[in-house]
C-alpha cells in the first residue's frame, strides 16, 4: 500500500447528467470512508485531509456548488432522493434537520424554453416554398429548427439562488470554500473558468492558451451555463458572452486544480464505454439512443486516455531533463531551468492524480438514464460510485501533513 502526505487536495467533479451527479456522491461516500472531509467550511481552514477546492463541469458543477457551499454528503443524497435515501449497502449518517436541502424535483431540472413552445421557431420556412433550396438534409435541417434548445436551466439557477446558496454566497469571493466552474464559450473556441479569479489572473493560472479565468459572476448563473448541454438545454447568455456545456472542450479540468497548487487531485468522470458482453449483447439491438451513447463515451474516452498519457511521457520526460541538466549545470541553474519549463509545460509535475470511473463491465451503469431522479436508479448508481472509489483507493494510505495553506494565503490582492 502506498502512502500519500497531502494537505492541499483538490475534487475534480465531470459532467453527464444526473447520472454523473450520483455517481460523483457516490465518490464522495467513498472518500469520507478513507479519511477525507467533504464540504466542511470549517474542516478546509485546519484539516489538510479537507478538500480545498471543487473544481465541476456541467452536472459536477452542481455537486461541486453543494460542497463549496459547506453543504455535506448526506445533505445532498436528501435533495437527490427527496428524502428517501435508503442506501442499504452503505453507512450513511443521519442527517441534520437543519441542513436539509431541499428535493431537487424534475421542474428544478427541465424548465421549458418558451421559443420551444412556439412553432415558427421549429419550422420557420415551412410554407415559404424556399425550404428545399440547394443543400442537402443537413441544410434542410439547419434551417427548419431555428430554437436553441428544448428547455433552460433557468429554473435549475432558481433552485440554487433560493434554496442552496440564499444570500450568503451569491458570488464565487464570499464562498467558504474555492470553486471552480468550467464552461464554453459559443461563439469562440475557448474554455471558461469562472471562479474568484478574473482576467488578470487568466495570464497567472492558465496554462492552456484557450481558457479565460472570469470573476464577478454570480454562482447560480455559472451553474446554468455549465449545464446546458447542447440541444437538450439552450445556451445561457452571461455579459456580452454566451456559454453553454463545461464538458465540450475539455472532459477532464484537472489542469485548474494543478494550476492552484493541489498536491493530491481526485478526478471522478462516470462515462466509460460499453464493452461486449454475451448477457446484453451487441449494441446495434437497442436503437439509436444507446448507439449515440456509446459513441459520445468512446469520443470522450479517447480525449481522456490521451489527456492521461500525454501527461505521464511529459512527467517522463521532465524526469529525464531533470537528471541530464544536474549532472552538466550547476545545481541551482539547474533547478531554474527545469523549474521554468515546468511552469510553461507541465506545472506542478509532482503533483498526485488519481481517476476514478466506473468499470467496463458495469452495464447497469452504461444503461442507464442520465436524467432520472428516481430514487431507486440514483441509489443504485450512488452504489456504483462508491465501488468504484474504493477500487482506486484501497491502494493507498493518506496522511495529512501539517502545513496547510489557507483561502486567505491564495487571495487576490
Amino acid at each position: 500500500m502506498t502512502t500519500l502526505e497531502i494537505n492541499n487536495p483538490s475534487l475534480v467533479l465531470s459532467g453527464g447528467g444526473m447520472k454523473a451527479a450520483a455517481f460523483h456522491i457516490g465518490v464522495a461516500l467513498a472518500l469520507q470512508t478513507k479519511g477525507f472531509s467533504i464540504g466542511n467550511a470549517e474542516d478546509a481552514k485546519t484539516n489538510p485531509m479537507a478538500f480545498q477546492r471543487y473544481v465541476g463541469s456541467s452536472a459536477g458543477s452542481v455537486i461541486a456548488t453543494f460542497f463549496a457551499a459547506g453543504y455535506s454528503v448526506e445533505d445532498i443524497i436528501y435533495a437527490f432522493t427527496q428524502g428517501n435515501h435508503n442506501l442499504d449497502t452503505l453507512d450513511v449518517k443521519s442527517l441534520d434537520p437543519s441542513r436539509k436541502l431541499p428535493p431537487l424535483r424534475y421542474k428544478d431540472v427541465f424548465s421549458l424554453n418558451i421559443a420551444a413552445s412556439n412553432p415558427t421557431k421549429w419550422l420557420p420556412n415551412f410554407f415559404s416554398g424556399t425550404i428545399l433550396g440547394s443543400g442537402g438534409l443537413e441544410s434542410l435541417l439547419k434551417r427548419a429548427f431555428t430554437v436553441n434548445g428544448f428547455f433552460s436551466t433557468k429554473s435549475l439557477g432558481e433552485y440554487f439562488r433560493k434554496a442552496v446558496l440564499n444570500a450568503d454566497f451569491t458570488d464565487f469571493d464570499s464562498l467558504p470554500i474555492d470553486l471552480f466552474i468550467v464552461a464554453t464559450y459559443l461563439n469562440q473556441p475557448k474554455k471558461a473558468v469562472f471562479s474568484r479569479f478574473g482576467e488578470e489572473d487568466s495570464q497567472k493560472f492558465a496554462t492552456k492558451k484557450d481558457v479565460d479565468y472570469i470573476d464577478n459572476v454570480d454562482v447560480a448563473e455559472a451553474i446554468t451555463a455549465s449545464a446546458s448541454l447542447p440541444p437538450l438545454f439552450t445556451p445561457v447568455k452571461i455579459g456580452s458572452n454566451t456559454f453553454f456545456d463545461g464538458e465540450v472542450r475539455d472532459s477532464l479540468s484537472s489542469h485548474i486544480a494543478l494550476e492552484q497548487g493541489s498536491d493530491l487531485v481526485v478526478v471522478s468522470y462516470s462515462m466509460q464505454p460499453y464493452k461486449f458482453n454475451k448477457e446484453f449483447g451487441s449494441l446495434d439491438n437497442y436503437g439509436l439512443p444507446v448507439i449515440a451513447n456509446q459513441a459520445l463515451y468512446q469520443l470522450i474516452q479517447q480525449k481522456i486516455i490521451s489527456h492521461i498519457d500525454n501527461r505521464e511521457q511529459f512527467t517522463s520526460l521532465f524526469d529525464r531533463l531533470e537528471k541530464e541538466f544536474k549532472s552538466a549545470l550547476p545545481p541551482k541553474k539547474a533547478e531554474k531551468l527545469v523549474k521554468d519549463l515546468e511552469d510553461e509545460f507541465l506545472p506542478n509535475r509532482h503533483a498526485k492524480i488519481l481517476y476514478i470511473h466506473p468499470s467496463s463491465s458495469d452495464y447497469d451503469m452504461f444503461f442507464a438514464d442520465h436524467l432520472s431522479l428516481k430514487p431507486k436508479v440514483l441509489n443504485q448508481i450512488v452504489t456504483v460510485g462508491f465501488k468504484a472509489a474504493m477500487k482506486t483507493l484501497r491502494d493507498y494510505e493518506f496522511k495529512g501533513k501539517k502545513s496547510k495553506p489557507s483561502k486567505a494565503s491564495s487571495k487576490k490582492k
